[in-house]
């Protein structure tokens, strides 16, 4: 059986939403409306940048990296990335944040939303 990776929000405004991959991608998680999975652009999501993280999914692997965003990025309760709150979008999309492999179970928290790594 092929490997796939699974993504659930366990919390959130969507408890229980999965998105499923099971070939190589890389996704962007945020507000905009051009990815997937995207996040709504509403009050609740407001701490979510438009691009917030990436995913570089090849099942069994995936890893994380912050884009520098507002409120950053925490895998496992931990911070990953987050921009300094002088700069600008632009200006953090030239920084070069570090990606995190993560494993089964692990815990991916875009403000409110907390998605569970399924492998």
């Amino acid at each position: 059986m092929p490997a796939k990776v699974t993504l659930t929000i366990t919390q959130g405004k969507s408890p229980g939403r999965q998105y499923t991959f099971d070939s190589r991608t890389t996704c962007i998680i945020g507000r905009a409306k051009d990815w997937n999975p995207q996040l709504p652009d509403d009050d609740d999501h407001l701490t979510i940048s438009r691009y917030h993280c990436l995913l570089d999914i090849n099942p069994p692997d995936i890893r994380v990296r912050d884009f520098g965003s507002r409120n950053g990025t925490y895998v496992n309760g931990k911070k990953i990335g987050q921009r300094q709150s002088k700069q600008t979008p632009e200006e953090a999309a030239k920084l070069e944040l570090t990606e995190y492999d993560l494993q089964d179970g692990d815990e991916i928290k875009l403000g409110n939303t907390v998605f569970v790594v399924g492998v």
